[in-house]
């Protein structure tokens, strides 16, 4: 059967937070060893007494490109923000496990009586040709105690159903009958989706991949764009203030950029550098073509070679008529292809190769003698 997807949702933990009472216990899903299928059922009371702190059907973690144990490749059109540690649970709604399916979170600490509690997710509705129609996503939620058994859970509420991502903190004063309880259930009957792992830590945050352009070296005069992935759902802050996905950079220095979305966030750096590139070229203004161990050949005085690595010379008569073509760093010696040419002003046309390939023309005249 083809499992449908398109739908996430996004559970904001930390694993670098410290626990407190009634804290999620493993909010990194890191107790399951591998992705893959767990514990696929008729219905969410089936799957309990399971040997992880979960109830659910699939465990899913992303590697950068996909999603690794998904039954369904289009999972993958999911991306998670950047910068996790990601791992997800899949929900699956009626039609595809009867009854509906869910996730199980456990507490470190049970509830207690009288005592309010709040949690966050931000979620969101995704289109499937097995999709109920008539449903936002809106997952229930429950509390209940060690061996969590759906049937009889405690009902505490929904999140609002939504189409679009959106997030929202629920809360809940424990009352008597919750005492005790120890998990959290979210439940979806219509719609499927996951829950997802948002853990990561300040050490974590460098992804030497997110700007598409590293450290770089250019000439001046030139610019650079320094880009980051562009989604709807992300924010950015550069260090020069700007908050587009990318900007246009033309002096040196150091940019950082910022990307968050939700509770994750990605810092990453690049150095750009705008150095002289003038090759410095000097040509003579006379050369003396008779025969002599001096000025014999019209080719350039001095250059730097760190960025003029060939160029193409071309030298008219005043009439316009072409005398000479070739290689201008081995310079003309003042024939043409019809022998030696007559003393007076000649003109050039010099098309200068730099070590990126890049070219530029220099104009001039030269006096021949002889």
């Amino acid at each position: 059967m083809i499992r449908p997807t398109l739908i996430v949702i996004l559970l904001e933990l930390s694993c670098a937070q410290a626990l407190s009472a009634q804290d999620i216990v493993d909010p990194c899903f890191s107790s399951i060893e591998k992705p893959g299928k767990y514990e696929t059922t008729a219905d969410i009371h089936n799957i309990c007494g399971c040997p992880t702190v979960y109830i659910a059907s699939d465990l899913l973690e992303w590697n950068g490109t996909e999603w690794l144990g998904a039954l369904d490749a289009r999972v993958n059109s999911n991306i998670p923000p950047p910068g996790c540690n990601v791992r997800a649970f899949w929900m699956g709604f009626q039609y595809w496990t009867t009854g509906g399916e869910g996730v199980a979170l456990r507490l470190d600490k049970p509830l207690q009586n009288g005592q309010t509690y709040s949690y966050t997710f931000t979620y969101a509705k995704g289109e499937s040709a097995f999709s109920e129609p008539g449903y936002d996503f809106g997952p229930s939620i429950y509390t209940d105690t060690n061996e969590p058994i759906l049937q009889k859970a405690f009902y505490v509420g929904a999140l609002p159903p939504t189409v679009d991502w959106t997030t929202q903190t629920f809360s809940f004063t424990a009352s008597p009958v919750q005492a005790g309880h120890t998990w959290i259930i979210l439940y979806t009957l219509h719609s499927s989706g996951m829950v997802l792992s948002n853990c990561s830590s300040r050490k974590d945050l460098i992804d030497k991949t997110l700007l598409t352009k590293r450290d770089s070296t250019l000439c001046q005069g030139d610019s650079l764009i320094l880009s980051a992935p562009n989604r709807q759902l992300y924010s950015y802050q550069w260090s020069t203030g700007e908050t587009s996905s990318s900007i246009a950079v033309i002096q040196s220095g150091e940019y950082s950029i910022t990307v968050t979305s939700g509770t994750c966030e990605l810092y990453d750096t690049a150095s750009v550098e705008f150095i002289d590139c003038n090759p410095h070229l000097v040509m003579p203004n006379v050369f003396t073509p008779n025969g002599d161990p001096y000025n014999d050949l019209f080719l350039p005085i001095s250059y730097d070679s760190n960025y003029l690595v060939s160029g193409e010379l071309s030298v008219y008569n005043r009439w316009g008529e072409r005398v000479f073509e070739g290689n201008l760093l081995t310079g003309w010696n003042g024939d043409s292809d019809h022998g030696p040419v007559s003393s007076g002003v000649y003109f050039y046309n010099a098309i200068l190769i730099d070590s990126r390939n890049r070219t530029r023309t220099l104009k001039g005249s030269i006096y021949l003698i002889k």
